[in-house]
């Protein structure tokens, strides 16, 4: 969506978009050699967080197959970092959020404003309790590691006789059953 914004503004060479998806990825999420990315070269490493369209393609006959398998490792790379990529928003919103209250709190006595209304909530606000709901939310478990935990569960009552086990629940744990 970024791109949107700042693609009519690109000229020759990388756009905008990436230099700024760049130095925001580099400051927040590392740089590429710290996330598994030190054997692959150093075009690929210098595109990581660079739009599709901005990330060079290889011309070098030889070195093809060593650029195709470091693509095919930095997607991977960025397919797993886009997982985090929503719990560390959630956060820095969080925190903002949080500051912008703190800092209107001494507004809470101008009542009928909207700061006041909103500092005078945040000032009845628990915030051992807001914290560790916040947590409760980012440490979930996803519906595959649950379904996991209960299939183990089931198998263990049953004494992993899976005669013992109902046939809802060896249609609903096949997956679990035959990985493991």
């Amino acid at each position: 969506m970024l791109g949107w914004f700042l693609l009519p503004y690109k000229g020759s060479g990388i756009s905008r978009t990436s230099h700024f998806m760049r130095w925001h990825g580099e400051k927040f999420f590392g740089r590429p050699e710290e996330l598994g990315l030190k054997n692959v070269l150093p075009d690929i490493k210098d595109s990581y967080y660079n739009l599709v369209v901005d990330r060079p393609i290889e011309n070098h006959g030889h070195e093809l197959e060593t650029w195709s398998r470091g693509q095919q490792h930095a997607e991977e790379v960025r397919q797993i970092s886009k997982a985090e990529i929503p719990k560390a928003t959630f956060l820095a919103v969080l925190v903002v959020s949080l500051g912008c209250a703190l800092i209107a709190s001494p507004f809470a006595k101008w009542e009928g404003s909207a700061i006041g209304n909103v500092a005078s909530v945040v000032k009845d606000l628990d915030f051992k309790k807001a914290a560790a709901a916040a947590s409760s939310l980012l440490s979930m478990k996803s519906d595959e590691e649950t379904l996991k935990d209960e299939c183990t569960l089931i198998a263990k009552i049953a004494g992993n006789d899976i005669r013992l086990i109902s046939a809802a629940d060896r249609a609903r744990c096949h997956s679990v059953f035959n990985a493991s």
